[in-house]
């Protein structure tokens, strides 16, 4: 009888669990969705996705409420926010911000609060958006404030050791949904706009990203270093870059370092119109991954982590942004390559200046002191016993790898790189 369904259908559904997904940015979705993947095949679940509003701030100007329903992938169905927490009193709720009011870049609606929400659950879990090869810093001034959440998605026990210690007790060892997405790289289709075939052309394509933590250490070098960079990779006949800065990268420069923002903003600029490379700022962080053959960029950032599981290429820039004609290394090394032909070259080792003569792409080195030349000034110890001559269509490049250390030197005309690896 259709009365006894409706009773049975409703007595089920009271059995079942109601589990509620907060997601505010659509890029950082990747962290919850195998989470919510696996609620949707088990029959004892009801998820619900329900993308929320986030407060962008701008320092002088009023407050913006933005919500990124619109970017969050298409074959997941959606609740609106006029879904009443109050009413349905989900048992889990998932979140992947914790921040409440102490993020001054974007901050979540106060209705989603960790202590609001924690009034209409008895499972509050927090998801990171972020990866981690091993232990992060334990910072006892952790902008997250635990008391209101249950349960922590931890990677492993290393991951959980980085969480305070009135933490660690509610952490669970579950991995990470980010991880999951990328082992189903090789799965899934994915649309490459044409645009980007277009602008690759058969080259290689190195995911370049900027990470908000390079930016804040030191703005202006990172500034340097990013315009170096753009520039170096400007028309190159073998790699092509794939831009994709963090999520919240501008909008973090906009409001904590906003005296440096038109620099930044000009250089975004004069790269995405002249389409020597690929600028993506697009919800899809696992098809620019799929794209791109290598990993370029800030070693404690996510993306190491997630090309690491991909199985490509990493290559770390170095961390410290320093003055150019403050670096002694910079202005020994620009000195010599100056001064010298094509035939030779002259590295240097500790205290030692090393010369030699070019035979084919290697050179033989001889030692020779650098105390005249250096005073008391000290170098690093990373060693420097061979340098090798490239030669492109834009000219010559000395390529000094380090006999010890992780630090490249590579001299183009004007631009020095210092990379680590």
């Amino acid at each position: 009888m259709l009365h006894e369904d409706i009773v049975h259908a409703v007595k089920e559904l009271r059995e079942q669990i109601l589990i509620l997904f907060l997601p505010y940015k659509a890029s950082m979705w990747d962290s919850m969705e195998s989470v919510y993947l696996a609620a949707k095949e088990d029959p004892n679940c009801i998820p619900l996705v329900m993308p929320i509003s986030y407060i962008q701030r701008d320092p002088g100007k009023e407050d913006v409420l933005l919500n990124e329903r619109e970017n969050f992938p298409k074959d997941i169905p959606y609740v609106g926010e006029e879904f009443s927490l109050e009413e349905e009193r989900p048992d889990c709720i998932f979140i992947h911000n914790p921040y409440d009011d102490k993020n001054y870049v974007t901050s979540v609606h106060q209705r989603y609060y960790t202590e609001n929400l924690k009034q209409y659950t008895d499972c509050l879990v927090y998801i990171p958006y972020f990866t981690s090869m091993g232990i992060l810093t334990n910072n006892p001034n952790s902008l997250i404030d635990f008391q209101h959440i249950d349960f922590i998605v931890a990677q492993n026990k290393l991951h959980r050791k980085s969480f305070p210690t009135s933490a660690q007790e509610k952490c669970i060892l579950l991995g990470s949904p980010k991880f999951d997405r990328v082992f189903n790289l090789k799965k899934k289709k994915f649309d490459i706009p044409k645009e980007w075939e277009e602008i690759v052309k058969g080259r290689k394509v190195i995911f370049f990203n900027t990470s908000i933590t390079l930016m804040l250490e030191n703005t202006d070098g990172f500034l340097k270093s990013l315009k170096r960079l753009l520039n170096c990779s400007k028309n190159h006949d073998k790699y092509c870059l794939l831009w994709r800065p963090h999520p919240l990268l501008e909008n973090s420069m906009r409001t904590i370092r906003p005296s440096f923002l038109e620099r930044f903003l000009t250089l975004k600029e004069e790269y995405i119109q002249g389409k020597w490379g690929i600028f993506d700022d697009s919800a899809q962080l696992d098809r620019a991954m799929y794209y791109s053959d290598m990993y370029l960029g800030d070693d404690g950032s996510s993306m190491v982590n997630l090309f690491a599981s991909a199985k490509k290429e990493i290559f770390i820039l170095d961390n410290h942004f320093l003055d150019a004609e403050k670096d002694p290394e910079y202005r020994v090394i620009k000195t010599l390559v100056d001064a010298l032909d094509g035939s030779s070259v002259a590295v240097f080792e500790g205290r030692f200046l090393l010369e030699g003569r070019r035979k084919e792409n290697i050179f033989s080195i001889q030692k020779q002191e650098l105390k005249d030349y250096l005073g008391e000034e000290e170098l690093s110890g990373d060693g420097y016993t061979k340098a090798f001559l490239e030669e492109e269509k834009s000219g010559k490049k000395w390529i000094l790898p380090p006999s010890v250390g992780i630090r490249f030197f590579v001299w183009k005309k004007d631009v020095f790189q210092r990379l680590s690896c």
